[in-house]
């Protein structure tokens, strides 16, 4: 297993371990958690966010943490957001860890990067992709489609986008990716 491998695992298992909805005031073991919409979630304010996985794969110089030189142009960029149900906490982390080493074994991935925020109950992503095609053929992989069911059914709500990238030498950001994020609800 790679490095990249063992650390996104050990990061997305820590985004997991103590999620709360945005506002921390339901007990899941009180009954039905407060059902919210993603634009409920969305709106909660992230001030603890944690980049708890720094960027990695094989666009990262491992010694800095930044771009080993310029992105090739028509690269793609996604990101996702998710709010999982602590109930299901434990079936994530494993699914999770297991979904991400398998995407950074794919074709086309240069590098990604994750991280949480405890008081909204949020954990994120953000990925690089080469180009278009690598990027589909990931999200359309019988391994991607495997695990997307179980985000459906053990999140309080996710949502995901992708556009193509234009920095060739700086990598995006979560806030970026928040912007992006906020459009593509808005055009629904």
């Amino acid at each position: 297993m790679s490095v990249a491998r063992i650390t996104a695992g050990v990061s997305l298992a820590t985004l997991f371990l103590s999620i709360n909805a945005c506002g921390g005031d339901s007990d899941p073991s009180e009954g039905e958690p407060p059902k919210r919409s993603v634009e409920e979630l969305a709106s909660c304010d992230e001030s603890d966010f944690l980049n708890d996985m720094p960027w990695s794969g094989t666009a990262i110089d491992p010694e800095t943490g930044e771009l080993k030189g310029p992105l090739p142009a028509g690269y793609m960029i996604a990101t996702t957001v998710g709010w999982p149900m602590p109930e299901h906490r434990q079936e994530m982390i494993q699914e999770t860890i297991e979904s991400i080493g398998v995407a950074f074994t794919y074709p086309g991935i240069l590098a990604a990067s994750f991280g949480n925020s405890v008081r909204c109950g949020s954990g994120r992503s953000i990925s690089i992709w080469s180009d278009s095609a690598s990027m589909v053929g990931w999200a359309s992989s019988k391994d991607h489609r495997d695990y997307v069911p179980l985000v459906v059914t053990h999140t309080y709500g996710w949502e995901t986008t992708h556009w193509a990238g234009t920095e060739l030498e700086r990598l995006p950001t979560f806030d970026e990716a928040r912007e992006h994020l906020d459009a593509a609800r808005a055009k629904q």
